[in-house]
């Protein structure tokens, strides 16, 4: 396995461990849906979600969360990458990766029902429907689908990596092929997930 392979790992490792949920529903006409991230994503106004790598930077921001690290290193990289104020991609790291409910809507939206999307879950690639994450671990070989259950239900051990990106020892390289397994698989069926929660 590869160090970006061990990262990539970790990442999901500990997004499967963490278990975030939020209910998602539509929203107003000013905002639309597109591949990439989290359904819905602010298209207007946020420079992020408009630049061509938007999908390559919400992945960094969700790793180096996922890790614990400080976000304004990177902050500042992706704003120099853009051309534009940290604020704006500190704001878009916060409101349109956010783990929080959502705001409640008002004004035009308020007079019209909304489509409720589901739960999702807070994975490395954005808001996946839970369903879609259930249905891949079950689905997962009989040697890892113990494992990814034992994770979901916040078993296992805390990191897999050292500081030096290496497996600590004991089952965590067994952890980490389950969580790459994963990963895999929803990256490669990525476009049939509705609404563009998958990159």
């Amino acid at each position: 396995m590869t160090a970006e392979e061990r990262k990539l790992a970790e990442a999901w490792y500990q997004a499967l461990r963490a278990w975030k949920t939020r209910e998602l529903h539509d929203t107003p006409p000013s905002v639309r849906v597109r591949p990439g991230g989290l359904p819905p994503r602010q298209a207007r106004g946020c420079p992020v979600c408009r630049s061509l790598k938007g999908p390559e930077y919400d992945l960094k921001i969700l790793e180096v969360r996922a890790a614990g690290r400080d976000l304004r290193p990177l902050v500042k990289r992706i704003a120099q990458e853009l051309g534009v104020p940290e604020k704006l991609v500190a704001w878009h790291a916060s409101e349109h990766l956010s783990t929080e409910a959502p705001p409640p809507l008002i004004g035009e939206w308020a007079r019209r029902p909304r489509i409720r999307l589901g739960r999702h879950v807070l994975t490395p690639i954005g808001w996946v429907p839970e369903e879609k994450l259930l249905k891949a671990i079950r689905e997962a070989p009989e040697e890892y689908l113990g494992l990814l259950d034992q994770v979901r239900f916040g078993k296992g051990p805390r990191r897999l990596l050292d500081k030096n990106g290496k497996f600590l020892g004991g089952s965590r390289a067994a952890y980490g092929r389950a969580a790459l397994w994963l990963a895999q698989r929803l990256l490669r069926s990525s476009l049939s997930f509705p609404f563009g929660s998958m990159r």
